[in-house]
């Protein structure tokens, strides 16, 4: 639960340096920082621009510096509140302020984690997290922590040479400081975090699925804005069908976890916590600990596409596939967690994205950037980002020649320009939805293309083969036995 402070009137004038604030209208303080009156009180001072006493009071509650998230950087806060819980620091979460008094999935999972947060909330959150700096205060950004993960993740238990205290805070906590953590640590800590059992029995079926089991991670929409998002990370229907049913041909039995909406798609166990933007059965941090102890009775394939999501999963001790667009400019941050942790988490690479929004971003990225691809060497895919760039200018010019080429673009100052005023409208939904119909009226399609499929169906023969070859070994019928008796007895009591 936390206090919600009514919007008082606001100066204009703010301190330099605390401009980038000037939007927050709403300050939500979670009672465990601070109690009702003082939060009120302090909640008041901070949208009137004097922010110094929210300032002394995170700072005395805990002397680690907050970290920084935003309700459209939901996939960046799985790993980071992790990180957070671990270090006792508090959370400083920007949200839309239309949605501000609820509390949403994320805030139960800071909760779960048992992690202090503060709320503000702002219109347009994602552009206040991306400028949110407050003077003397020292602040980690949620999208930045995944290094800070990775670094103590290749960190083995000799290197901490002067052995690993806990240390206690003033309301009874127990953290670590970042330098004395270690990859042992880390993962005894998150794997105790997400426990989880099954008193009820609802994943008996799943525990002794005779095939191999696939869960498929999805996102249902964008979060943050066409600009500031990644529509190139989304399934859509067309492409989640599709691996569902390269999945069945190679032996899978699917699963489905994440807020996936599931539309008609033939799945066989149901791991959401999220449907239809509502809390259903499992919350994020059950759903995690369900993963986890079924993979403890069971090995299970998780695949997604690459998201923050997703990141939690190999410390939980689960193989763990993600899809990453070709020559993506972000690819060395879970290329390096991959890196500590080869043998749980595995990139696969695709060429085109599966959806038409992702396409069109892709193609944006390229208009801008196309310099960029030209620098390198055996590029895949630079004629077939040309071929869309001249689809799209069809689009807007129906007079053009039937062999237009890409190469006409160069001398064509008037299309440039049309593009230009093209990309710059698709953050707008009524404007993108258009330039979208359009884009598939030329001819652009929905779905994986054939190569990325083909290279799909072999990825998952190779996983399907080796959780068969896993799942002979001795340790896990002893378990599933053990599991049949806990039930038993259960049903007794």
């Amino acid at each position: 639960m936390s206090l919600c402070i009514p919007q008082p009137h606001r100066p204009a004038e703010l301190k330099e340096g605390e401009r980038c604030c000037s939007n927050v209208t709403k300050v939500l303080i979670m009672p465990r920082i601070l109690d009702e009156k003082k939060a009120s009180e302090l909640g008041d001072m901070y949208i009137k621009g004097n922010h110094a006493p929210i300032i002394e009071a995170i700072k005395e509650k805990s002397p680690v510096s907050p970290i920084l998230l935003s309700d459209a950087t939901s996939g960046d806060a799985r790993l980071a509140t992790v990180y957070a819980a671990m270090t006792n620091a508090p959370i400083i979460y920007i949200k839309e302020l239309s949605k501000c008094d609820d509390e949403d999935f994320l805030e139960r999972y800071f909760n779960d984690l048992n992690v202090d947060y503060i709320k503000l909330g702002a219109d347009k959150s994602q552009e206040i997290f991306n400028k949110f700096k407050i003077s003397g205060l020292s602040i980690k950004k949620g999208t930045k922590l995944t290094e800070a993960v990775t670094e103590i993740l290749g960190k083995r238990e000799a290197e901490i040479s002067s052995g690993v205290k806990k240390i206690t805070s003033k309301s009874g906590k127990d953290y670590y400081a970042h330098r004395q953590m270690n990859r042992k640590i880390f993962k005894e800590f998150t794997r105790e975090k997400f426990d989880y059992s099954d008193p009820d029995g609802r994943f008996l079926d799943l525990i002794f699925e005779t095939n191999p089991v696939i869960v498929i991670w999805s996102k249902s929409g964008l979060s943050g804005t066409f600009m500031g998002g990644h529509p190139e990370h989304l399934f859509g229907k067309t492409a989640t069908s599709q691996i569902v049913t390269l999945a069945r041909e190679v032996g899978f039995k699917v699963a489905v976890a994440g807020d996936l909406t599931i539309h008609n798609l033939d799945i066989d166990f149901d791991l959401r916590h999220v449907h239809d933007g509502k809390l259903n059965g499992l919350s994020l941090t059950q759903q995690y600990g369900a993963i986890k102890y079924i993979n403890y009775f069971k090995p299970l394939l998780n695949m997604s596409m690459r998201s923050g999501q997703i990141e939690p999963l190999p410390l939980l001790g689960v193989r763990t596939v993600y899809l990453e667009d070709l020559f993506n400019k972000q690819e060395a941050r879970m290329q390096n967690l991959q890196a500590v942790m080869p043998k749980k988490y595995a990139r696969q690479i695709f060429s085109v994205p599966p959806t038409l929004k992702g396409q069109l971003k892709q193609l944006m990225i390229f208009f801008y950037d196309h310099g960029f691809r030209a620098k390198l060497q055996n590029d895949p895919l630079r004629p077939r980002l040309e071929q869309g760039i001249v689809m799209l200018c069809k689009t807007l010019d129906t007079t053009l020649p039937a062999n237009f080429s890409y190469a006409d673009l160069a001398n064509n100052l008037l299309m440039k320009e049309k593009l230009d005023a093209l990309f710059k409208s698709l953050p707008d939904k009524s404007e993108f939805k258009s330039v979208k119909n359009n884009f598939r009226d030329a001819g652009a399609t929905r779905g994986f293309i054939t190569d990325d499929i083909n290279t799909l169906r072999a990825r998952l023969t190779i996983e399907g083969a080796s959780i068969k070859l896993g799942e002979k070994k001795d340790k896990y019928f002893p378990r599933k036995l053990d599991y049949l008796i806990e039930q038993i007895d259960l049903l007794i009591k």
